[in-house]
């Protein structure tokens, strides 16, 4: 019984260096793919903030034709850059806790739940609280108590003509001001 391998080629299999170099030309071609995804995500993040604001000021808008005032306290003075918080996104969300300024509990806007739990960034409502979609609550100034339709630019730049603005600090979570535009998203811009 002797049988003969001649019928086998010599190159029947990959050899190791080939192997190394197919793993390490997909390894290039990853690297390449994942700031084009991360640039994707970034462009995607400021579009869910712009609508976000966008909502945001609709709803105080909304309100403000339906109860001819806006959804907040004014007797303490002006009401420039502050948080959406829960006593703001109660009486937006017509919830029970919100009954006393939204007494027939018109829901103005919709807010998802939060993405997120425990220490990470949340995103959405989470405790009352309106997150971008970098985790940061959103700012807003609305034109009380003098309803002058004037409020202060944030950014330093000059008055703005509008009842409410609401602004997102970005993924930098740093307000852009100046020259410096940052990654902030406005809703009067």
């Amino acid at each position: 019984m002797n049988k003969s391998f001649s019928h086998l080629s010599p190159r029947a299999a990959f050899t190791l260096i080939e192997l190394l170099t197919v793993i390490a030309i997909i390894a290039v071609l990853m690297g390449l793919l994942f700031p084009a995804i991360s640039g994707v995500k970034d462009t995607a993040k400021k579009a869910q903030a712009k609508n976000d604001v966008t909502g945001i000021v609709n709803a105080v808008k909304a309100y403000y034709t339906e109860y001819g005032m806006y959804p907040v306290d004014s007797s303490s003075g002006p009401y420039e850059n502050k948080k959406v918080d829960k006593s703001l996104t109660d009486v937006l969300t017509g919830v029970a806790a919100g009954a006393t300024r939204n007494p027939r509990r018109i829901p103005f806007m919709e807010i998802p739940a939060a993405k997120g739990s425990g220490t990470s960034k949340k995103e959405g409502l989470d405790a009352g609280n309106f997150y971008d979609p970098w985790g940061n609550i959103y700012d807003i100034s609305i034109d009380t108590p003098d309803y002058d339709n004037e409020l202060p630019d944030p950014t330093g730049g000059t008055a703005l003509n509008t009842g409410t603005i609401v602004w997102s600090v970005g993924k930098d979570e740093t307000l852009a001001t100046g020259t410096n535009k940052g990654d902030d998203v406005y809703s009067w811009k």
